[in-house]
């Protein structure tokens, strides 16, 4: 009886919580130590989606107030994620209009909601881009950094780039947005896959807000990355999940749930919050809806298992 009744008002306070609106209620993030929280300095581990690459059709049909709306309100997400595809024929750099007005409408959508929105410079390649990423970012500081539901990924997700590389590449970035936005949280990817956040631990950049990107799958991922998650906030690092799976890293391989809730245990216990990949309909274990299901699936809850594990595990109250 007394732990229904825990559920029961854990429900009812992430209901008022959600009504309230996540950013009115926790404030611009910031970083304090080794950890990225709220306006007040207390820890949180926000839970939210990833939306998929924008340049492709499985991934751009939900870049629109219905489904940004609909994560917020049904799926408790507090944060949504824009990969803003850059290279590709369809991506930022060869049609921009294209892609502004699809982040546009999920920024848009997300201050309506409340809610904390990424935007992200979705590429395995940033340092090749220096000049247009930091054309986009400022474009962006400008138009939005007023509002402290904005939080700036600069360089996704680094492969075979050392630390020093994509340190040289986020340093003008940083000075970009800042001219504008002086406060919001930026957050700089990591070496091999996000994955390498000591290095960037042992050499940080210098910035008063700012976290380092870490990414896991929990089919591949485990023990051993959760342990050097601890080393790097040791070493004085706020990280923050911009994008985890359930699967295995190349987004298949079934459902790794057992591994999923060690991760999400771990993630409320430190303070870390964190975005699932993705909201798609692509054939892939790792996306949300299922196959060809379209924004109408998204909405109906045609979902994958995927799917209803991410939408149980976007907050603290939801199903442990």
């Amino acid at each position: 009886m007394l732990r229904l009744l825990s559920l029961l008002f854990c429900k009812l306070l992430c209901f008022s919580s959600s009504q309230a609106g996540v950013v009115s209620k926790h404030g611009r993030l910031q970083v304090n130590g080794s950890h990225v929280t709220n306006e007040k300095g207390e820890k949180v581990s926000l839970g939210g989606s990833s939306l998929y690459w924008s340049h492709w059709s499985a991934g751009s049909k939900f870049y629109n107030q219905s489904a940004v709306s609909h994560l917020a309100q049904q799926w408790n997400a507090s944060i949504v994620r824009a990969a803003i595809a850059v290279e590709k024929k369809t991506g930022y750099i060869n049609k921009p209009s294209e892609q502004l007005k699809l982040l546009d409408s999920v920024i848009q959508t997300a201050v309506t909601e409340d809610i904390y929105v990424i935007i992200d410079w979705h590429t395995h390649k940033a340092e090749k881009y220096p000049q247009q990423a930091e054309e986009f970012f400022s474009r962006m500081a400008k138009k939005y950094g007023h509002h402290p539901h904005v939080i700036y990924e600069i360089f996704n997700e680094p492969i075979q780039q050392d630390w020093a590389e994509v340190k040289a590449y986020a340093e003008p970035i940083i000075q970009a947005i800042r001219m504008h936005d002086p406060d919001n949280l930026i957050i700089v990817g990591t070496p091999f896959y996000s994955q390498r956040v000591v290095d960037a631990a042992k050499s940080p950049l210098l910035d008063k807000n700012l976290a380092y990107t870490l990414h896991f799958y929990t089919g591949t991922h485990q023990q051993k990355l959760r342990d050097t998650a601890l080393q790097a906030m040791e070493l004085g690092a706020p990280l923050f999940v911009t994008e985890w799976g359930i699967t295995k890293a190349d987004g298949d391989g079934g459902v790794y749930a057992e591994e999923a809730r060690r991760w999400m245990k771990f993630l409320r216990q430190n303070g870390i919050s964190h975005c699932h990949w993705s909201i798609a309909d692509l054939k892939e274990d790792s996306a949300s809806v299922l196959h060809k299901a379209g924004l109408e699936g998204l909405l109906k809850n045609q979902l994958t298992p995927a799917g209803i594990f991410y939408r149980k595990n976007l907050h603290d109250c939801s199903e442990k």
